[in-house]
């Protein structure tokens, strides 16, 4: 009897090892090979890249690196001209959860130089794909993802970055800085610590609510 529970045991023992071991599989919507992301997934996830005979079941999530001008008008529209906006509306339509990276946003690189009713325009855009229920993520705390800024700036750039915790404290204002990010968008809701209020003013950062 004895014998026999212990083998049960290590029989019990190891599915469980081997069901902690089994990892979601996301799709990639991407030509080129996601390097960096595929460094910071491939502790949790399986990763595969968007294919023409892609079945459902061979994914549970998608994730967006690069979303272009034209793709985010498409989407947000409701049409496809390629065979990856058709894969990404489809999936919308079954459900898929789906998250666009914030780096990979192209029309965001015009902030400076667009006229602000076009910038707005496509602010709407992405506003109707959220409301479809795709992501934007800048550090991908849906995907577990931690995409590292370059260390190297070009300090004439006016970057932006999109802050996703609720809590905004000095150290994490300080590591932004270094990053020469002057202009940081956050959710109305969140809340800046007095520290961190203190740093905004002295350092002159832009503070811009989401929705706005």
């Amino acid at each position: 009897m004895n014998d026999l529970v212990d083998r049960l045991y290590e029989e019990i023992v190891k599915k469980l090892k081997n069901k902690e071991e089994i990892k979601t599989t996301v799709c990639v919507v991407s030509s080129p090979e996601e390097l960096e992301l595929e460094e910071a997934l491939k502790e949790q996830y399986n990763l595969v890249y968007f294919a023409e005979d892609m079945e459902d079941s061979e994914f549970e999530r998608i994730i967006i690196p690069r979303l272009s001008i034209k793709m985010l008008a498409n989407l947000a529209n409701g049409v496809s001209s390629t065979r990856e906006e058709e894969f990404i509306l489809t999936s919308l339509l079954k459900g898929k959860k789906i998250a666009v990276l914030r780096k990979g946003v192209e029309y965001y690189a015009y902030k400076q130089s667009s006229p602000a009713p076009l910038y707005k325009m496509y602010n709407e855009y992405e506003k109707k794909l959220e409301k479809f229920g795709i992501s934007f993520e800048a550090e991908g705390s849906n995907v577990h993802v931690e995409i590292e800024r370059d260390e190297e700036v070009d300090s004439s750039a006016k970057e932006i970055y999109f802050f996703k915790k609720r809590l905004i404290t000095e150290a994490s204002l300080q590591k932004l800085y270094l990053q020469n990010t002057k202009e940081i968008m956050i959710d109305k809701n969140s809340i800046i610590t007095p520290l961190a209020k203190d740093f905004i003013r002295t350092h002159h950062l832009k503070i811009i609510e989401s929705g706005k």
